[in-house]
């Protein structure tokens, strides 16, 4: 055994620390997005194209955010908070709801 090996350089260690990132932020998209719309094909095509830009630079630090906001909404979702579909038709009770608290309101 070589006892320059067990020297890694930092620049090489970081890079596989980014690299992990990138591969937990792909697999984290895959699988929440994989909940949020039950098609896999949907998912992996996303997944795919989110850990390629990823990996070759563009945009990465954006990507890692949405990837984990993303994450943060199926986590919302599997807790109850509505499906993205009932989102419409929660943005639309809005000002009734609002008008019903204003004129019902306790004097």
């Amino acid at each position: 055994m070589n006892p320059n090996d067990q020297y890694i350089s930092g620049a090489f260690l970081n890079a596989l620390k980014v690299g992990g990132l990138y591969l937990w932020n792909g697999a984290a998209v895959f699988l929440s997005l994989f909940y949020l719309t039950g098609t896999v094909a949907k998912s992996l095509v996303i997944a795919a194209v989110v850990l390629v830009s990823s990996f070759i630079g563009f945009g990465s630090r954006r990507l890692v955010q949405v990837g984990f906001a993303i994450t943060v909404l199926a986590v919302l979702v599997s807790y109850g908070f509505p499906h993205p579909n009932g989102w419409l038709t929660l943005a639309k009770s809005v000002p009734s709801t609002i008008n019903y608290a204003w004129n019902h309101q306790a004097n």
